[in-house]
């Protein structure tokens, strides 16, 4: 299993995403849905866009309600290179069904109906290849559309972003949460839970804006009046955080994410982010911090202490943070 990227949207923001259309977002989670917050697209400028790495083949899932559609059939999601569809993912307002197109040509259409204003599970394989390309959806866990065959509408052979919504006619209102990518397994019902700060960790290196450097980033939405701060390298502020709640089946992923900025002739030029277990620090590769305040993220499938799955206990017992690069 290789988790790529998931999102609940409990940041109480969308700036984990790439691109971002000016139709979309953030509402309130509606019912059937997890947490506080999900994402919304709507009208024809409408979208959310995630780079991601060139690859043949991904996965995607999320939850998915309908509540507003036009005549005609109009995009859900989309595996693109740059900005070339490569997959496109589509209901047909009239049927109600999925349809698959390979660029702007119909090439499937699945047989569940997806009813508005309805939640259903959604998940979505794309294969790129000009004779054995996959294109395959299950609906609630049960597979609705399976296409072999050409799946490369030009040249591009992989893909390298994924979108939800569409920039194109037809547009519809589909809400969204707990989106999951993978490369290299199908997703399957995920759910999303925010882990917040509660309290200074094993090392408390960074200046808070004012009070406990802990509280000063444990806010939802994110304020970026309240911080920490550092002009040095190396610098770590590592915090204490809350426990998941509810019937835990597995833990499939920690993902760690953190909103920041570079302001003036900064020393720090990279951000790691980082989780502390079994007494002993990790921190990701470095990551670049932009002049403009956005999410950083990074993903551990496995417990880096233990090289194994992420137990409830591991993950209760985290600590969370951050350290400033060259």
């Amino acid at each position: 299993m290789a988790r790529i990227f998931i999102e609940g949207f409990e940041s109480g923001g969308l700036d984990l995403w790439d691109n971002i259309g000016s139709g979309a977002s953030l509402i309130s989670a509606p019912a059937g849905m997890d947490g506080s917050y999900a994402g919304q697209v709507a009208t024809s400028n409408a979208f959310l866009e995630k780079t991601l790495s060139a690859a043949a083949e991904y996965y995607a899932a999320f939850l998915s309600k309908i509540t507003f559609s036009v005549a005609g059939s109009s995009s859900i999601c989309q595996f693109k290179s740059a900005s070339t569809i490569l997959v496109d993912m589509k209901r047909n307002n009239t049927s109600g069904k999925i349809e698959a197109y390979r660029g702007s040509t119909l090439i499937a259409t699945g047989t569940a109906v997806i009813n508005l204003n309805q939640v259903y599970h959604l998940q979505v394989r794309a294969n790129i290849h000009d004779t054995t390309g996959i294109v395959q959806v299950k609906v609630d866990g049960v597979l609705d559309l399976d296409f072999s065959g050409d799946t490369k509408p030009g040249t591009e052979t992989t893909i390298n972003a994924f979108q939800i919504g569409q920039t194109t006619p037809n547009p519809m209102t589909i809400q969204f949460d707990n989106v999951v990518l993978d490369g290299a397994a199908w997703p399957g019902k995920t759910n999303i839970q925010a882990i917040r700060p509660t309290g200074a960790g094993n090392s408390t290196q960074w200046t808070p804006s004012a009070g406990s450097n802990w509280d000063c980033v444990d806010e939802v939405p994110a304020s970026d009046a309240d911080n920490v701060v550092t002009n040095a390298n190396d610098q770590a502020d590592l915090y204490a955080a809350g426990n998941l709640v509810g019937t835990i089946d597995s833990v499939v992923c920690v993902q760690v994410q953190a909103r920041a900025v570079k302001e003036g002739v900064a020393t720090p030029q990279n951000l790691a982010l980082g989780v502390r277990t079994g007494a002993t620090d990790y921190f990701s590769s470095d990551k670049i911090i932009p002049t403009a305040a956005k999410s950083l993220f990074n993903l551990w499938v496995q417990n880096p202490n233990t090289s194994a799955a992420w137990t409830k206990t591991e993950v209760d017992g985290v600590e969370i943070g951050i350290k400033s690069r060259a």
